[in-house]
């Protein structure tokens, strides 16, 4: 099991599915969502009072289970350091090499 990690895409798409969040703030609630996502399949974390998360008790979702591979992708510096944080596989557009 993976799960691709998609932040969002343009601000006017974003807006048009109700989410008013800017570019890095976006990135800032997927990085927690990661957070409290790893945490919570693996049992680790008792509670998380987070800033757009807030969960209970956690019990673990799949007990002896490894957490997903996480596949992250994006280019801007916000992206980059989330995917680093929790990515274990850094996904990219077609890019040219001097933009890699």
């Amino acid at each position: 099991l993976a799960l691709h990690v998609v932040t969002g895409s343009s601000r006017f798409e974003q807006r048009s599915l109700g989410d008013f969040l800017e570019h890095d703030e976006r990135y800032a609630r997927t990085a927690e969502f990661l957070q409290v996502f790893q945490a919570v399949w693996a049992g680790k974390q008792p509670a998380h009072p987070g800033r757009y998360y807030r969960s209970g008790i956690n019990t673990p979702v799949a007990p002896g289970a490894e957490v997903p591979a996480i596949y992250f992708g994006g280019a801007s510096e916000a992206a980059e350091q989330v995917g680093a944080a929790h990515g274990q596989t850094y996904l990219m557009w077609c890019e040219p090499p001097a933009m890699i």
